[in-house]
């Protein structure tokens, strides 16, 4: 699954966004960044998860987080 990520330089180091989520990390470099916005993804998806009334939008998310983080998993599996 390919997903689209801003990553923009900030006062502060940059910033790593998703395209259509209310999401972002902020780091001192890139991987920094990337490395947060992945914590978020999570934290959002574990969050939604725990939550048995979602509207259409939340619920179209949380499915989209899922397969973003199964895909992560698969990928993960493969560089070993």
């Amino acid at each position: 699954m390919k997903t689209c990520v801003y990553i923009e330089p900030d006062d502060v180091g940059v910033i790593a966004k998703i395209v259509g989520l209310p999401l972002y990390g902020v780091g001192d470099d890139i991987f920094d960044a990337i490395e947060m916005l992945k914590r978020e993804v999570e934290s959002l998806h574990e969050d939604l998860a725990e939550d048995d009334n979602l509207t259409e939008k939340w619920s179209n998310i949380f499915e989209f987080l899922k397969k973003l983080l199964l895909n992560e998993e698969s990928i993960g599996r493969t560089k070993s």
